[in-house]
């Protein structure tokens, strides 16, 4: 081999070693900047750290293989860095399940986009509801639904539907029945709601109404226990079907609409932090008995995930599970969007994503002992 051909080698692997290292140590702490101030770029930065930190660990497979030591060290030392990042996208620090005792109380929760229940799908035109039947057949206790109601329209007119809605009214007999919310809840117990966050928007008949997007259920328990169970719907970007293929952030897909994509993604995650700052305090000021359900539309390890957790809630998904978790089932965004976050006085037992229904979000399931 000739000294230029060395030398292009060699810069070759520094390349390969720059971008490997670069890329997995900026997407790992990415997470850590506030989008509201450092934009939109931080948050897809935080996206994409999951390929990003496979590709480095594959990279620095290939220079072990090939004695690229000095190589091999750099990657491997960005992959050390983004370690406590890997821990949470992956579920890899599995901590012990807490035992169940004689005075615990075990509650099974699910919560689940719905996404209107599909109700004009072609799908559910002449079968009972797919994604309806999930929430039946769930077992569930407590089942903290998003986007449930869609304004306007009325789901027992609609013959793949009605015969549920009744069992559903049988199975939990305390429900809230917002139209104007985009959180529901069925519990089988009592509960009082407070509303934590509301929001001024749109209806898809142009008139601008007060959404509530966050509420607190205050849960009485058979055996005299207290659950207070949070159910959130945090902001999404809104992508209309065109948008989601992502063709340009500055394009204009929509000629009606003159929001470019990425003005979207920063609206969105203003609104997103705000709302993840009321629902933090809320979490600081009653610390105990807490289970948080939502559709974050974020992913472990983004700023707003840092922020919840941060205020003293575990995640269920990192105590019960392992390996990469996709909740969003739309192509290509296979992404981790919906969680189920609990305060430490609370042990999860259990917990499953169900491949159930035809919304475009799995479920999610688990079972919590509150002691």
């Amino acid at each position: 081999m000739t000294k230029a051909s060395r030398r292009l080698k060699s810069a070759w692997i520094c390349s390969v070693a720059a971008f490997a290292v670069i890329t997995c140590t900026l997407t790992a702490w990415a997470g850590t900047l506030d989008p509201s101030r450092w934009g939109a770029w931080a948050e897809m930065c935080v996206l994409a750290f999951p390929a990003a930190w496979m590709l480095a660990l594959l990279v620095c497979i290939c220079f072990a293989a090939t004695c690229r030591w000095a190589a091999c060290a750099a990657v491997a030392l960005a992959l050390a860095v983004a370690w406590p990042m890997a821990k949470v996208t992956f579920a890899l620090e599995h901590i012990s399940r807490q035992q169940q005792s004689d005075s615990s109380f075990t509650v099974k929760v699910m919560s689940y986009n719905v996404h209107g229940f599909n109700a004009e799908d072609h799908r559910v035109k002449n079968r009972p509801n797919i994604t309806m039947e999930a929430v039946v057949q769930s077992g569930a206790d407590i089942v903290a639904l998003q986007e449930a109601v869609y304004y306007g329209w009325n789901y027992a007119d609609i013959p793949s539907m009605a015969p549920l809605l009744d069992t559903i009214r049988a199975t939990y007999p305390y429900r809230t029945e917002d139209h104007s919310a985009k959180v529901t809840l069925l519990s089988r117990y009592p509960f009082t709601a407070t509303r934590l966050v509301n929001r001024q928007v749109r209806n898809q008949y142009g008139k601008m109404i007060i959404r509530n997007d966050a509420t607190a259920y205050r849960i009485e328990l058979p055996d005299g226990k207290r659950l207070t169970l949070i159910n959130a719907y945090m902001a999404s970007y809104e992508l209309s079907p065109a948008e989601r293929k992502l063709s340009g952030l500055g394009h204009r897909p929509d000629a009606t609409d003159s929001t470019t994509l990425l003005q979207k993604f920063n609206m969105a995650l203003n609104v997103r932090v705000s709302q993840a700052r009321v629902i933090g305090d809320f979490i600081k000021k009653n610390p105990r008995h807490i289970i948080m359900c939502c559709d974050m539309n974020d992913v472990p390890g983004s700023f707003c995930y840092r922020m919840l957790t941060g205020s003293g809630l575990r995640d269920a998904y990192q105590q019960s599970g392992i390996g990469y978790l996709y909740t969003y089932n739309v192509g290509p965004f296979y992404f981790h969007l919906d969680h189920m976050l609990h305060s430490s006085d609370i042990a999860v037992t259990h917990f499953e994503r169900p491949k159930a229904g035809i919304s475009d979000h799995y479920p999610i399931v688990a079972t919590f002992t509150v002691q």
